[in-house]
């Protein structure tokens, strides 16, 4: 249910899901967009006056994510002379028609297609298929640091995630990474890289997670903080 709420001069809009939860749950999604969850016995009211004690967060973070997209947009129109971010750096699309191919020199993607609806699916892939081999080069370059605690180079996985950069499954050694990676600055995706390996060392986000990340990564807040709200 989309339900809007008035939180001083601004109108915000929130997607309300009633589930079986013991709390009020807020999550503001990397899109800006907010999602609460509430238990059905929670009235309405209870939801908005909690939505309200956090109105300053909220709209304070909405701001910063629009920022965001703002110096590193996502490609989302597909259309001719669109401007969007690849690794942080400003791309020009451009579209031909002919047959299918795909150039980028480092300013310019350029999409040969032989019709246009066929742009999106033939960006798409190549934009996947860069994120992958981008992030699996970066994977292997600080992976020898973990070598001892995790021997076999981990599996690794790409899907889009709404809330997170990456996970890792120890045990299974597996690390699963978000596709809108390839927006992000590259000191960022080093960071998400290094950041999933640790936890070989460490599965949670201890004093001694950080102290490995930081022996590796000194700047890692200043990094972090490229696509944090």
């Amino acid at each position: 249910m989309i339900r809007t709420i008035q939180c001083g001069d601004k109108v915000l809009t929130y997607e309300l899901c009633r589930k079986k939860v013991k709390n009020i749950n807020l999550r503001i999604r990397s899109d800006g967009s907010v999602t609460v969850s509430a238990s059905p016995s929670v009235s309405v009211k209870s939801i908005e006056d909690f939505i309200l004690s956090k109105a300053d967060y909220i709209l304070s973070a909405i701001d910063k994510l629009s920022d965001r997209e703002e110096r590193y947009p996502r490609l989302s129109e597909f259309a001719d002379g669109e401007k969007f971010s690849i690794f942080g750096e400003q791309v020009t699309l451009h579209i031909e028609k002919g047959k299918k191919s795909v150039t980028y020199n480092k300013s310019v993607l350029c999409i040969k297609c032989p019709d246009e609806s066929s742009c999106k699916k033939i960006a798409t892939e190549w934009l996947n298929a860069y994120c992958r081999e981008t992030v699996e080069k970066i994977c292997r370059e600080y992976y020898p640091h973990f070598k001892e605690n995790c021997p076999v180079f981990p599996t690794l996985r790409f899907r889009k995630m709404t809330s997170r950069w990456g996970s890792c499954q120890t045990r299974n050694k597996v690390i699963t990474f978000n596709y809108d990676l390839i927006r992000a600055p590259l000191p960022f995706v080093e960071y998400v890289v290094l950041h999933e390996l640790a936890h070989f060392v460490e599965p949670n986000h201890s004093s001694r997670f950080y102290s490995v990340v930081s022996r590796l990564m000194p700047d890692w807040k200043k990094r972090d903080s490229l696509m944090k709200y």
